[in-house]
């Protein structure tokens, strides 16, 4: 325990560092966030903000990817980073967008298919200790759908100064506490929550440095692949809560408009949403920090007792 705490202490303090010197760099050569216009008018004063700072969530994890307990977490991690790495560089050249929707799911199809080559292939299906389905053609779609949907449901809610980062801290303080057993594991976590604490440092409101989407799918391949290696599939339905939230508020809103050619929201994510109806950032991050709590807690208590 003391050497765990020792090595993320001074790890803490190196991402501080790493941090520092890419948003002094990014200032230096006029590197910095591109505000759409279709999004808030009050995120226009955020133009500018250095961006990418997700990056220190891949170096975090690379050391873990030459062992053998650690090496599907830490390449789903790295792959995904990857593509979130590439689609923040287009998005800086185009300024307006970044890798096509589209193309973006492709891509992240066809990592999700590397990827299921080094995974577990454990396709057994729990809720707590009870064995619900053992299917390899229905863990093969779960799996599909969890490495998938993930990523691209942390970058959505990657919208507000301390948003995806504060709610992932609190669904990987859970999984830490679950992995505690395994070593190498709960160390893996363990610094990827000292990468998070560092980064959440310089992106508390008024943020300082944005995760970019290397970011945001780096931590969504990490938290899936978690999901997996510990057989907790069904339960990040309740440990990916606010993320959950985030994607059906989307699907909901595009979904209505083609058909009833209206909105239910305001704007969507729903992040946005409570932005228009005149919240201030900090409470509408501190209050979905609340409700993600609960919901993981709500799940825990069915996951262990239904």
């Amino acid at each position: 325990m003391t050497a765990l705490l020792s090595i993320n202490f001074v790890a803490f303090f190196v991402f501080l560092l790493i941090l520092k010197y890419w948003i002094d760099f990014q200032r230096n050569k006029g590197i910095g966030k591109y505000i759409r216009k279709e999004g808030p008018s009050s995120h226009f004063q955020k133009s500018g903000t250095p961006v990418m700072g997700g990056i220190v969530f891949i170096l975090a994890v690379f050391p873990f990817l030459f062992f053998k307990e650690t090496f599907f977490i830490s390449l789903s991690t790295i792959l995904f980073g990857l593509l979130g790495l590439i689609d923040d560089l287009k998005l800086m050249e185009n300024k307006d967008y970044g890798i096509r929707p589209l193309r973006k799911i492709l891509l992240s199809f066809i990592i999700t298919l590397i990827l299921y080559v080094f995974s577990p292939h454990d396709y057994k299906i729990y809720w707590g200790s009870h064995l619900i389905i053992d299917s390899s053609i229905l863990y093969i779609f779960l799996f599909f759908i969890i490495l998938i949907a993930v990523p691209n449901a942390i970058n959505l809610t990657d919208g507000l100064d301390g948003l995806a980062g504060g709610t992932s801290l609190i669904t990987l303080i859970f999984l830490f506490i679950y992995s505690f057993h395994f070593k190498k594991i709960a160390l893996e976590i363990s610094l990827m929550i000292t990468a998070l604490l560092a980064f959440l440092w310089f992106n508390s409101h008024p943020a300082e440095i944005f995760m970019g989407d290397v970011g945001a799918f780096a931590l969504g391949g990490f938290i899936a692949s978690l999901s997996v290696v510990n057989k907790v599939e069904l339960l990040l339905i309740f440990l990916g809560g606010i993320f959950l939230i985030e994607s059906l508020s989307v699907f909901i809103q595009v979904f209505f408009y083609k058909w009833k050619k209206r909105r239910i929201f305001l704007m969507s994510p729903i992040h946005h949403h409570f932005e228009l109806k005149g919240w201030k950032e900090t409470k509408i991050v501190w209050r979905f920090y609340i409700v993600h709590l609960l919901i993981i807690i709500g799940g825990l208590v069915l996951w262990y007792w239904i």
